[in-house]
């Protein structure tokens, strides 16, 4: 019991419907808003996208990061301060 209970609990999570056919029925428009906040940052984002453990895609470790994962479609919030991002910018 407890084998199996490794092995579903680190498996990431699937998208309950087909991700491609709900963007296309609206247009490409991803339809279900939901609004969100990261540190001082307010932004809309849609119920398709699951919470994503992984920084592979970030600059910083601490990210706000969310994943559709039949799209392949990877979205990050990172805060900089001043120094960090013109660092970042002439890198």
């Amino acid at each position: 019991m407890v084998p199996l209970a490794v092995v579903l609990m680190a498996c990431p999570p699937k998208n309950k419907g087909n991700g491609r056919k709900s963007l296309q029925i609206n247009n490409m428009d991803f339809a279900d808003l939901r609004q969100q906040y990261y540190k001082g940052i307010t932004f809309d984002l849609d119920r398709m996208f699951y919470s994503d453990y992984d920084a592979e895609y970030t600059l910083k470790q601490d990210a706000f990061t969310r994943v559709i994962f039949d799209l392949n479609l990877n979205f990050s919030v990172e805060v900089f301060g001043a120094g960090e991002a013109e660092t970042i910018q002439y890198v």
